[in-house]
C-alpha cells in the first residue's frame, strides 16, 4: 500500500504520477480517488486498488468508477466540495476585513489633511497637502481594485468547485458504458415517488434475452456493443422527464412520470419492436450477430407504496414474459392471470 506523504506538494506529486502511470484522465473524481489512496484515508479502498495493481491488469475507467462509488459515497464527495467552498469564503471575508481597515485608515487621513488645509494659508503648504491627499486617494483606489479582482477570482473559484461537484454527482449517478443513469439513480428516484402520491407514475423493466449466449459466441466487446445499442434505443424512445437507466448487466429500467400503465406499455412495446427489428453485424467482418430481443415488465405506482414494491411487480412481470417465450412485454395485470 502507498505510504502517505506528509507535505501536500508531495501528495499532489504522487497523485499526479499515479494518474500518469495508469493513464487515468485527471478528472475531479479520479483525483479524489487517488488522493484518498495516497493518503490512506480509506483502508478498504486502498486494499482493493492494491489488489488490482498487483494483477498488472489495466485499470480501466469503468473499474475505477466501481471502486470509487463503492468506497467514496456521494455525501463524502459533497462534504469535501462544501469544505473547499467554505475555505474560499473565509479567505474572502479576511480580504474584506482588510478593506475595512484600509478604508478606516483612509478616512482618518482625509480628516487629518482637511484640518491642515483649513489652518494653512501658504500656497506651497496647500500644494504639498493636496499632493499627499492625491497619493492617499490613489492608494485607496488601488486597494479597492485589488479587492475587486480578488472577489472576482474567488467567485470564479467557487463556480469552478460547484461545476466540479455537479460533474462528480453526474458521474456517480451515470453508467459508464451506456451514459444512462445507473441503479443508484433509479433507486433515488423511486424514493421520491411518495412526494407526489396523486400523480401517475409507471416503471418498465427490460432485459436482453439470451445475453450470455451473445457473450459466449461473439465475445464481451460485442456484448458491450449490444448493451449500448439497446441503451440508445431506450434513450431515443423516452422523454426528457423520464429516467432511463441501466439497472445492471443486461437489464434496464425506465421510470415514467405522469404516465398511466397503458402509456408505459406502449413505450415498452415500441422499444422491444425496434430492438427486435434491428440487424446488427460485427464491425470487424460484417458477420451477423443475430436477432436481439427483449423481455419486459410494466407496473404502475400505487399511492403510498414503497418504490421497491413497484419495482418488484415490474420485475415479476418481466420474468413472466420470459417464461412465456421471451421477446414480449407484459403488464403487471398479467400477474393476476
Amino acid at each position: 500500500m502507498t505510504v502517505p506523504a506528509s507535505p501536500p506538494d508531495d501528495i499532489l506529486s504522487t497523485v499526479v504520477k499515479l494518474l500518469e502511470q495508469h493513464a487515468v484522465t485527471p478528472t475531479p473524481e479520479n483525483y479524489l480517488l487517488w488522493h484518498t489512496y495516497v493518503t490512506a484515508e480509506n483502508t478498504a479502498l486502498c486494499a482493493e486498488i492494491d489488489a488490482l495493481r498487483a494483477t498488472g491488469a489495466t485499470l480501466t475507467q469503468a473499474k475505477l468508477d466501481e471502486v470509487r462509488l463503492r468506497h467514496l459515497p456521494q455525501c463524502q464527495i459533497e462534504a469535501r466540495a462544501n469544505s473547499r467552498i467554505a475555505k474560499v469564503l473565509v479567505e474572502l471575508i479576511e480580504e474584506l476585513s482588510g478593506l475595512d481597515s484600509e478604508a478606516s485608515r483612509y478616512g482618518e487621513a482625509l480628516a487629518e489633511h482637511l484640518k491642515k488645509i483649513q489652518t494653512t494659508g501658504a500656497i506651497n503648504d496647500m500644494e504639498a497637502l493636496l499632493m499627499v491627499l492625491a497619493n492617499e486617494t490613489r492608494a485607496m483606489r488601488s486597494s479597492t481594485q485589488t479587492l475587486r479582482d480578488e472577489f472576482t477570482r474567488r467567485s470564479n473559484e467557487i463556480a469552478e468547485i460547484q461545476a466540479e461537484l455537479q460533474s462528480v454527482k453526474l458521474a456517480a449517478n451515470s453508467d459508464p458504458l451506456t451514459g444512462l443513469m445507473n441503479r443508484r439513480a433509479l433507486l433515488e428516484s423511486l424514493t421520491e415517488l411518495n412526494r407526489f402520491p396523486d400523480h401517475h407514475h409507471a416503471l418498465l423493466m427490460l432485459d436482453i434475452d439470451h445475453f450470455k449466449a451473445i457473450n459466449d459466441q461473439h465475445g464481451h466487446l460485442v456484448g458491450d456493443r449490444v448493451i449500448r445499442f439497446v441503451a440508445d434505443v431506450i434513450r431515443q424512445h423516452t422523454r426528457g422527464q423520464d429516467t432511463p437507466c441501466r439497472f445492471g448487466g443486461e437489464e434496464f429500467a425506465v421510470l415514467l412520470p405522469e404516465t398511466h400503465l397503458a402509456g408505459a406499455l406502449t413505450v415498452a412495446e415500441k422499444i422491444r419492436a425496434v430492438v427486435a427489428a434491428a440487424k446488427l453485424v460485427r464491425a470487424t467482418n460484417q458477420e451477423p450477430i443475430g436477432q436481439i430481443t427483449l423481455s419486459g415488465g410494466v407496473a404502475s405506482y400505487h399511492a403510498g407504496e414503497d418504490g421497491l414494491e413497484l419495482m418488484d411487480r415490474a420485475d415479476r412481470a418481466l420474468y413472466m414474459a420470459k417464461d412465456r417465450g421471451r421477446n414480449k412485454v407484459l403488464p403487471e395485470t398479467a400477474l393476476d392471470d
